[in-house]
């Protein structure tokens, strides 16, 4: 796509990323987004990339992962003996990354659980087959087999952070929460529960000093969840500095496959 009168070749460039825009949103109803912080160069490069994967994705069929990466030869896991193992998972990770797909995991498993999983499981996974330059497809292994020990691990610490390292955004934050959260006997929603945390943080900075997660249990049929943990951190206000210190519970519900949290205990918060 070119200018009919380009007067250099940076304004020939603005010409053609504008006919992309237009293009982007008349053909696939993508609105344009701000660009202004990229070069001429950089936005004609982010533009094409997403013409051309919204032209592929238009038209793209699924196919199975291991069709992607090119049907490699590889053993079955009952063919290969514990010392094997790691170098044939590496082998396979590294075709896989060859061909823009990736496996991430979020925490630490054995090689003979991962090397499986991709050789039983996702190589009949089934895809977008979509092949630009440059595009990496990611697949999460927790996506496939949830890890609640570690999610509730991670809600608890994000809550923790959030409450004590900056302010409470109701419009972000409120999304960790459950429709209900629980304080101190009685039931709040969204909105009345953010107005507590704002208040408890309003005119007052925070300095972790210790946080610990002790015992963490759930049931996932029930779609109950409990962290126990220690806190300390110092409160700091016109009236002064406060510590607090002790323990701690955070009670969450699994709904639609995430853990809400729905309600908490913690030293200092409501006192």
């Amino acid at each position: 796509m070119k200018s009919e009168n380009p007067s250099d070749p940076e304004d020939e460039l603005k010409f053609e990323n504008e006919l992309l825009k237009l293009k982007l949103e008349l053909e696939h109803g993508m609105k344009q987004a701000d660009t202004s912080a990229l070069s001429a160069d950089g936005e004609n490069q982010w533009l094409n990339y997403m013409y051309n994967f919204e032209q592929q994705f238009k038209g793209a069929k699924r196919v199975k992962v291991y069709e992607v990466i090119g049907h490699p030869a590889f053993k079955k896991l009952e063919e290969l003996s514990a010392k094997k193992i790691p170098e044939a998972l590496k082998q396979l990770l590294s075709i896989m990354e060859e061909k823009g797909v990736v496996l991430d995991c979020f925490c630490p498993y054995e090689d003979a659980v991962i090397y499986k999983f991709i050789t039983e499981k996702l190589f009949d996974y089934e895809m977008d087959n979509i092949s630009i330059e440059g595009m990496v497809h990611h697949f999460n292994y927790e996506e496939f087999y949830p890890n609640h020990d570690y999610d509730l691990r991670r809600c608890t610490k994000e809550f923790i952070e959030n409450l004590l390292s900056r302010k409470w955004n109701p419009e972000f934050d409120a999304h960790s929460l459950y429709e209900t959260v629980s304080y101190k006997g009685k039931e709040y929603d969204n909105a009345a529960i953010s107005a507590i945390i704002l208040a408890f943080q309003q005119d007052r900075t925070f300095q972790l000093e210790k946080f610990e997660v002790g015992q963490v249990s759930f049931d996932v049929e029930k779609g109950e969840g409990k962290v126990q943990g220690y806190l300390a951190y110092h409160a700091y206000s016109r009236q002064g500095n406060q510590f607090h210190q002790g323990d701690c519970v955070l009670y969450f519900t699994y709904d639609f496959g995430y853990w809400y949290l729905s309600g908490f205990q913690l030293s200092g918060f409501g006192d």
